[in-house]
């Protein structure tokens, strides 16, 4: 697959859904997501840019990918799309600094992510599968400051490195 987006500092590495049915592919400037079993693909209503590109990350619990891009007003946006309903829910920037997905908390449908203003944040996007009543990132809620950095998770804890100090929250 060429572009096949690989985030090897993640907890999901593959551009490959952990069921193997799906892939995320970033093509030039375009990001398209792929039905593996039918060789059909969707063009993704964000595009990448060099300061987004190859952002897709898969949940490890269903065929959840998340990605970075810009949207159509030109604002730097994340999205969540459910790739066999291809339900999708976003969050635009309204401003060029990218909203980065950082890590999914193993076993779950809860998104970490960097917001445009630096802060990291939590969303619940479970709801995406069977198509969101609200936008979850309109609920997300700040789990570290915008000065972490080295951000891993478990199931149960939130580690980062803040100036010299290493948290775990």
């Amino acid at each position: 697959l060429r572009g096949l987006s690989s985030r090897p500092n993640l907890a999901q590495p593959q551009g490959i859904s952990s069921d193997g049915q799906y892939a995320f592919v970033w093509d030039g400037s375009s990001y398209l997501l792929m039905n593996l079993q039918d060789n059909t693909g969707i063009a993704l209503p964000l595009t990448g840019e060099n300061n987004t590109q190859g952002s897709g990350l898969w949940a490890d619990t269903m065929p959840l990918v998340t990605y970075s891009g810009v949207d159509s007003n030109g604002s730097t946006a994340l999205s969540v799309i459910d790739a066999p309903s291809q339900n999708s829910v976003t969050v635009p920037s309204g401003r060029s600094v990218p909203i980065l997905p950082i890590t999914w908390i193993p076993d779950t449908e809860y998104l970490i992510f960097r917001a445009a203003t630096g802060d990291v944040l939590l969303a619940d996007v479970s709801c995406v599968a069977t198509s969101c009543t609200n936008n979850p990132f309109d609920s997300s809620i700040a789990i570290a400051p915008s000065s972490a950095n080295h951000i891993q998770v478990t199931d149960t804890y939130l580690f980062y490195v803040d100036g010299e100090q290493l948290i775990a929250a």
